[in-house]
């Protein structure tokens, strides 16, 4: 069996830009880049989770994880695009941008994908009042936007898809399976659910949290599957 080529992957400050100067004494910051070479290729990508540093040392300090969290990724990425393609097909090429996308946690998807289909249903409403609910800001979450259907449309839960509405409480189920820490980078991300064991460990997570395996996690797979495939659509 041929050797897969070797993955090299380095961070570094990227000192031709120049972040807000917050440091009292004027220091200034620089954002986190990596450099990934593969087979005598090389590309630098930005950070897709790091902020703005006086030292890479800060980065441990501050992000706890990260560099860790953003290498796995990366491999992951390649890894995954090399066994689909084929080393001699594939290239870094295009790399920032599939990294933006299969970096994406899976609760950004989902969340991303349900107010989608919300924004479609309250316009179904046909009521204009549909025109005061943005789905667009950050704190417009699926459960603040599902919430206000509800006080704003009438009946507007049972007029929605039964799809739509298994996927909606399925979401809150898999918020509950999978919080997060605070700060942390340890969720998973769209790579995890494309090329790792993430729908295992989902399944034997939901199995040990509610003693069952029920039509609740078919929703969450359906609703996995629709929100990571429409974020991986974005990749030409």
């Amino acid at each position: 069996m041929k050797k897969s080529s070797k993955i090299t992957i380095k961070f570094f400050l990227n000192e031709n830009i120049n972040g807000p100067i917050e440091d009292p004494n004027d220091i200034p910051l620089h954002p986190l880049y990596i450099l990934v070479i593969f087979r005598r290729s090389n590309t630098k990508i930005r950070s897709q989770y790091g902020m703005y540093y006086e030292s890479l040392e800060e980065v441990g300090k501050y992000d706890e994880n990260l560099m860790l969290f953003e290498e796995r990724i990366i491999r992951k990425l390649i890894e995954y695009e090399v066994s689909k393609y084929g080393e001699d097909e594939f290239s870094l090429a295009g790399l920032k941008d599939k990294f933006e996308i299969y970096s994406t946690s899976i609760k950004s998807a989902c969340e991303v994908y349900l107010k989608d289909e919300l924004r479609k249903a309250f316009k179904n409403t046909k009521d204009d009042l549909f025109h005061v609910l943005t789905t667009r800001h950050e704190l417009a979450t699926v459960e603040r936007l599902f919430k206000a259907g509800k006080l704003l449309f009438k009946d507007f839960e049972k007029g929605l898809e039964p799809q739509l509405l298994e996927e909606i409480y399925a979401f809150e189920k898999y918020k509950m399976l999978f919080p997060g820490k605070l700060f942390g980078y340890n969720f998973p991300t769209v790579i995890d659910w494309v090329a790792g064991n993430h729908l295992q460990q989902l399944d034997e997570l939901y199995k040990k949290t509610f003693n069952k395996q029920d039509k609740t996690l078919k929703a969450i797979h359906s609703l996995l599957e629709n929100s990571c495939q429409k974020i991986l659509s974005n990749i030409m």
